[in-house]
């Protein structure tokens, strides 16, 4: 069974995960969260699938060779991998439920490429700079960290290109309700 795949994609504060388990908890026969394949190590709070799939990095480079993983990425700020595989994909394919994912532009071609373009439906969610601000402010941390995430809001809007759609997410209910309508027309649902 060739998987539906509804990236959700915007730059930090965007509410990309809020809106992704908005969608599970709603329609949780429907929607699952896609994890991906990391070579850095599982931390406290995480588990086997929680948020990623954690392998050795020797795992992960085989898992490349043998074209496992089809797309990933080297983690600049710790040289770790990160990718998708097509093993989880289709396993989770099995199940019937649509899979949600938040990855970069290059994921989003590689996800047209593996499975086609009438699978996978990216979403952009669109929410104003001012908004973005507040809430990454809301969330705390580190000032240069805040500042660069605000700063990369203004990258973000080429990613828009890439996508299929653009939702506005200053709602959570009714952006929610949307992307599901969206997917249900896209996939024929």
């Amino acid at each position: 069974m060739k998987p539906f795949i509804v990236v959700l994609e915007g730059p930090s504060g965007v509410g990309k995960d809020t809106v992704a388990a908005g969608l599970v908890a709603k329609w949780s026969e429907n929607y699952i969260k896609m994890p991906s394949i990391t070579s850095r190590p599982m931390r406290e709070n995480e588990s086997q699938g929680n948020p990623y799939f954690f392998v050795t990095t020797e795992e992960f480079e085989r898992k490349i060779e043998n074209g496992d993983v089809f797309e990933f990425t080297i983690m600049t700020r710790d040289n770790m991998y990160r990718g998708m595989s097509k093993k989880i994909i289709e396993d989770i394919a099995k199940t019937g439920k649509i899979q949600l994912k938040d990855c970069d532009w290059v994921g989003i071609e590689a996800l047209k490429r593996e499975y086609g373009k009438d699978r996978v439906l990216a979403v952009y969610l669109d929410v104003p700079r001012k908004e973005i601000a507040r809430r990454i402010r809301e969330r705390g941390g580190d000032k240069c960290d805040i500042k660069r995430r605000i700063k990369d809001y203004d990258a973000y809007k080429k990613i828009r290109d890439f996508c299929c759609v653009s939702v506005p997410n200053l709602c959570l209910d009714a952006c929610v309700d949307q992307i599901h309508e969206l997917v249900q027309e896209k996939f024929s649902l």
